[in-house]
């Protein structure tokens, strides 16, 4: 009885980590999605710019067009019908000889003929803006509903974080049960070998076992697990389980159940949270006077004289500059760390949208950002920029990215087997060994030493 229930709690310790890995992943996804989803609104926002300015000029070249239009009617009437009021042309066109009537013809057809030629130039821009503007208006409608699909993306991507996190939830109720029951066999196992001799004392224990056994079955497995509660303040974080693999401490690694019941915890709020965002004005002091000074960027114009040696070194004293600054998701851009962004579940429960900070990409983006390196803020799309070399081929100041499509994780590789990261909320931006299990099979170049 109790091999066989070992050998199912390690099956379920399996599946636990996968799933684990799994809702990591997925939130990368909806962190890809927040991110296409903002680029889409751009698209669609510069596109209904794009028909209002269209519809302007369209409107402008139906007025230069009739306006040139009325005067060329107006030149003819005064022409045939006014006589000879200004000298000069008109004189022309009213002298009594023949010759002159000629002359007058030519010059009529010349003058006619001229701003013919400035009405149909007109016409031609005309039909030009209308072409754009029609151009606009589709370009318009295209952006609209790419942005539409961006936001089912973004939508889909949610929906699926919560699938993973109630099937984690069943996992780990499984598991809990399954665990229960190992411990009442294993007791009983142990009074009964305590009393080997006693052949009715046996009967008795085993009595209590299946008693205690079909109490632990009917154990609710549907328990909610509780919300972590916030932390008093943003400048105490709370503790988070690794998402990534890690050396183990002395005493060895928790177990799955324990690493997933606290990453239960931390999701269990993941929808129906709605407290209103808060601004980067709105952080509190505390927070802000925990971030380290951030060393100021690399002038573009010394960058030139650099050999690629130094220009690595410059992006790895940059990104060391801010070890042990917070992680916060969605949190980095060029300058320094920034407030995070709302997720609905782990990040807000340890409010990085409060708290100024760096998430993985935010990080390599700041650091690389000091040789003039401009990087997008999501992992995915920075493994598709640079030069891609075997993971085997790793030097320092590649990037090393980690899950499918590299969509889980990234970090910049130091040298010397270590790796500078900001791992996940609820810990820091900090120099770690470099791990290797989970990783994609090319890190990435952008600097040639």
């Amino acid at each position: 009885m109790v091999p066989s229930l070992i050998v199912r709690l390690a099956d379920f310790d399996q599946q636990i980590a996968a799933l684990q890995n799994d809702v990591d992943i997925r939130r990368q996804s909806v962190n890809k999605a927040v991110i296409d989803v903002a680029l889409a609104a751009d698209a669609a926002r510069a596109a209904t710019n794009a028909v209002v300015v269209a519809d302007r000029e369209a409107v402008a070249s139906d007025q230069a067009v009739d306006a040139a239009q009325r005067r060329l009617d107006e030149m003819l009437r005064a022409a045939y019908m006014q006589g000879n009021t200004s000298g000069g042309v008109a004189d022309a066109l009213t002298a009594p000889d023949g010759q002159t009537a000629v002359d007058r013809t030519a010059v009529l057809r010349r003058v006619a003929a001229a701003q013919a030629g400035t009405v149909t130039g007109l016409n031609d821009a005309r039909r030009r803006a209308r072409s754009s503007r029609d151009a606009a208006r589709i370009a318009k409608i295209s952006a609209d509903a790419a942005a539409g699909a961006a936001a089912d993306r973004r939508t889909r991507a949610q929906g699926s974080v919560a699938q993973t996190l109630e099937a984690l939830r069943s996992a780990t109720d499984q598991r809990r049960r399954l665990d229960l029951r190992r411990q009442t066999a294993a007791r009983a196992l142990a009074e009964a070998k305590a009393k080997s001799g006693d052949a009715a004392g046996q009967q008795r224990i085993y009595d209590q076992y299946v008693v205690s056994e079909q109490q632990t079955v009917t154990v609710p497995s549907s328990q909610p697990a509780p919300a972590p509660a916030a932390p008093p303040n943003a400048s105490t974080p709370v503790a988070a389980p690794s998402a990534a693999p890690a050396v183990s401490a002395p005493g060895g690694p928790p177990s799955a159940a324990t690493a997933a019941s606290s990453l239960l915890g931390q999701l269990s709020n993941l929808f129906g949270f709605t407290p209103q965002p808060q601004t980067a004005s709105q952080v509190p002091a505390q927070a802000a006077a925990q971030v380290p000074a951030i060393q100021a960027p690399v002038a573009p114009v010394s960058v030139a004289s650099m050999s690629g040696k130094q220009m690595i070194d410059t992006v790895i004293a940059r990104g060391l500059s801010v070890v042990g600054t917070r992680y916060s998701w969605g949190g980095g851009d060029i300058n320094g760390p920034t407030v995070g962004v709302r997720d609905g579940g782990v990040a807000d429960t340890f409010r990085d949208f409060a708290n100024p900070g760096f998430d993985c990409s935010g990080l390599t983006l700041f650091a690389f950002a000091a040789v003039g390196i401009k990087l997008p803020h999501y992992s995915g799309y920075q493994y598709n920029i640079g030069k891609k070399v075997p993971l085997a081929e790793i030097k320092r100041g590649d990037l090393i990215f980690f899950g499918p499509n590299a969509s889980q994780h990234e970090a910049l590789y130091l040298g010397d087997n270590q790796m500078l990261e900001a791992p996940e909320s609820g810990s820091t931006v900090k120099v770690s060994p470099l791990r290797t299990d989970g990783a994609m099979p090319y890190v990435v170049r952008l600097i040639n030493s």
